[in-house]
């Protein structure tokens, strides 16, 4: 069984985590110039331009504690520029034409269930900007004791770290941050906390980039407390990075696109559209675990079972499901529809 499953382990989230590596290590190559050199040229003039240097790696590399104030400013600024690119380009006309070959539901989600994504997913970015003002109140006031703390992750002097360690502990924080939605994530899919949490970021059955954060605000708290568990063994600067990770991470797996061909790109969006399989953010755990979905094993007891509180699960939200790989989950009002003529 493992033999089949390794074959099959986590690369969905792995795209956005290489994205992080890659701008991780562009700054630690401009570390000791002071930046990234921007040259922006006076308005009306194409000869000259202004010394500004973007300071990457320390924005991504910092550890020492932040005002509220700050941490508001980054978390929001962070959530709402890349959110709403993403929005902009793959759902906003005329542009989202060249997105559609990639859409794996034709459909596009109703304008209001967008503005109520909107709003909730601003509240889970306070949630998560409060729970970071604790983390840093913690390190501040040196209320966890550093005695089981990694001392190969602390910066070096001037706040420097080698570029090895810096990856590890990036893996590191994805692989945990992994383990932990998937466990968390099964525990929101037992019958009282679906029907009166998780009920809500299932209403986007047909995901798009604002329903990655679109949640039940103890679902929030639930989902951002993997970054406030490492305080325990991680320095802030690496607490404070995997913050930013799970603001950015459930863009990937809820932008409704895809291809067929590679399950790390509609693992998730399968969890959406079928409720009850894919509860990982990569396809790792529910191989291991044998709740990835998969067509041909429904026929079987406990799939069936499992089908059956999928079946459950949907009505809650008002949709219905099809058994197909492919088959789209919908409002029941359009599948009845379908169905009488």
């Amino acid at each position: 069984m493992l033999t089949s499953t390794t074959c099959k382990l986590t690369t969905m989230g792995l795209g956005m985590f290489g994205i992080i590596a890659v701008v991780g290590y562009v700054g630690t190559l401009y570390r000791e110039s002071g930046g990234i050199p921007l040259n922006i040229p006076y308005a009306g003039n194409g000869t000259d331009s202004l010394p500004v240097k973007l300071q990457l790696y320390e924005t991504l590399i910092y550890d020492k504690p932040c005002s509220w104030r700050s941490i508001l400013l980054e978390n929001y600024t962070l959530w709402f520029v890349l959110y709403s690119l993403a929005h902009l380009a793959m759902y906003v006309e005329p542009q989202r034409k060249l997105f559609r070959p990639f859409k794996l539901n034709k459909m596009y989600p109703k304008y209001e269930l967008i503005v109520k994504e909107f709003f909730r997913s601003a509240r889970g970015v306070m949630i998560a900007s409060a729970l970071e003002v604790g983390v840093n109140h913690v390190y501040s006031n040196h209320l966890v004791s550093d005695r089981w703390r990694w001392s190969y992750l602390e910066l070096g002097e001037g706040g420097v770290i080698d570029f090895k360690c810096l990856l590890c502990a990036g893996v590191f924080a994805y692989l945990w941050g992994d383990a932990h939605f998937y466990w968390t994530h099964r525990w929101l899919h037992t019958k009282w906390l679906y029907k009166n949490v998780h009920k809500i970021h299932h209403e986007s059955f047909n995901p798009d980039p604002w329903s990655g954060l679109s949640m039940h605000w103890f679902e929030s708290a639930v989902y951002f407390s993997s970054a406030p568990l490492m305080c325990m063994f991680a320095p802030l600067w690496m607490v404070r990075f995997t913050f930013k990770g799970l603001l950015v991470f459930p863009l990937e797996g809820h932008s409704g696109h895809g291809s067929w061909a590679l399950e790390d790109t509609w693992n998730h969006y399968i969890h959406h559209s079928k409720f009850n399989w894919n509860y990982g953010s990569s396809p790792t755990w529910d191989h291991i675990m044998g709740t990835n979905y998969d067509p041909s094993k429904i026929s079987g007891m406990l799939a069936k079972e499992r089908y059956a509180e999928s079946i459950a699960q949907a009505k809650l939200v008002g949709a219905t499901i099809s058994d197909d790989l492919k088959g789209i989950a919908e409002y029941k009002s359009v599948a009845e529809t379908k169905k009488s003529r």
